[in-house]
């Protein structure tokens, strides 16, 4: 069986685009909050929404093989997934230690 057609045959397209659907709206939201952002913590939530954002992107692009990852791996993984997942990921840490930061008393 053709790739292409695996590929639309188990729902992977459906949930590829809807992702990708949300994802456009949730970071045109993220920059919108930017101009109002007051507060580090306010900065890095956004930053993380941004980067999973763009995970999202990076791994649509690889499922519909428009880029093909032939990169170095560390301990197994590919370096841009282990870039694409954990960036957003310390964002969002990050976001969370300064807001609790900010409103300690």
């Amino acid at each position: 069986m053709n790739t292409f057609q695996e590929f639309f045959s188990n729902g992977t397209y459906v949930l590829i685009t809807l992702k990708i659907a949300l994802g456009v709206i949730t970071s045109f939201l993220a920059i919108l909050a930017w101009q109002k952002a007051r507060r580090m913590s306010s900065l890095f939530f956004i930053i993380g929404v941004l980067t999973l954002y763009t995970q999202i992107i990076y791994n649509a692009l690889i499922s519909f093989g428009i880029i093909n990852i032939y990169e170095t791996a560390l301990y197994g993984i590919k370096i841009g997934s282990i870039v694409t997942e954990l960036i957003p990921l310390t964002a969002f840490m990050i976001s969370l230690i300064l807001f609790l930061i900010e409103n300690k008393g």
